[in-house]
Order: structure tokens, then sequence, then C-alpha cells
């Protein structure tokens, strides 16, 4: 077997096992403190807190819509009991600057399951000198779980479009190849 079949192997075993994965990911060390900052503004919004969740906005973005915000949904999210939540994204970004301007910026999403339904909250902070700030939060009530929403089968197929789905990770496997040996 030569390493191209090899290649289109190994990519379509990826493909077709990870279609069903978890939604849900591991904290990054990195992100540690990032994720127990934004998880605490998130419980001040859902214990009906938005005057506390205030303190934790960046002074530079917090005005009338993102107080707006941050009520609105600490009213509709008033005493919901939570279940369980899970991580859904994670992405680090560190921003270095040659007059000393260094900062991190974390964006972390996470799927709440209440007793009334699942939430997605979304939030963007800020790290500066050891100090944590929110630069955007949004919360999205979702109509089912994130697994349900973004459940992936190949059991519901026809032949037809497995055979597609196959031509195509074929054709798209050579077009990286081929980019990969020119």
């Amino acid at each position: 077997m030569n390493k191209k079949n090899l290649f289109f192997l190994l990519l379509l075993g990826i493909g077709l096992f990870s279609c069903n994965g978890s939604t849900e990911l591991p904290i990054l060390n990195g992100a540690k403190t990032a994720d127990i900052f934004s998880r605490a503004f998130i419980s001040k919004i859902i214990s009906g807190q938005p005057d506390s969740a205030f303190l934790d906005v960046n002074k530079e973005v917090l005005n009338d819509k993102m107080k707006e915000s941050i009520t609105n949904a600490s009213l509709n999210l008033n005493g919901a009991v939570l279940k369980k939540y899970r991580v859904v994204e994670e992405i680090i970004k560190p921003f270095f600057s040659t007059n000393g301007g260094n900062f991190t910026t974390y964006r972390l999403g996470y799927e709440y399951e209440f007793e009334q339904g699942n939430v997605l909250f979304l939030t963007v902070i800020k790290e500066e000198q050891g100090k944590f700030g929110i630069l955007s939060f949004n919360g999205m009530p979702l109509s089912a779980p994130l697994t349900e929403l973004t459940k992936f089968t190949l059991s519901e197929k026809s032949e037809f479009e497995l055979l597609f789905a196959t031509w195509h990770s074929m054709y798209l496997t050579g077009k990286i190849v081929a980019r990969t040996i020119i």
C-alpha cells in the first residue's frame, strides 16, 4: 500500500469515527484561570446578580447595550437550576506589542443544561497584567442539546450518499496530497 492510499484511509477513518464525537472539550492549562473567571461571571447572571456581573466587564466595552444584555439574561435565567455544563469552545490568542501592551484573549463557549432546557454561553475575556475582563458575552437558548443539534450519522444515509461521500473524500484527499507534493 502506497503512502497516498494510507493517508486517504487514515483521513477517511478519522472522518467516519469523529462524526459522532463528544461536543465537550477539556480546558487547557493555559485557560483554566480564564475558565474560572468566565464561569463565575455566568453564575452571577444565573443567580440574578447583574450588578455584580457588570464589575467583571472590561470598562472599555461596558455600555448600556451590554448592561441591557446582561440584565435580560439574568431576568430570563434567574433561579434556573443548573444540571451540568460542558465546555464546547476554547480559543486562546496571545498578543504581543513592542510598547509593552501585551495581553491574551480567551474565547470560551459553554453549553449549560438546565431543567427548562439548554443555553449556549459565549464569552470573550481579555487578560492583561493578570487581570481579567469580559469583552463580549452572548447567551443563546438552544432548541435541543448540542450533541443532538450537531449529530451526524452514516446509519441513515443511502448507498448513493455513502458512495458520494467516499468519492468526495478521495477527491479532496487527492487535491491535498497533490498540493503537498507539488
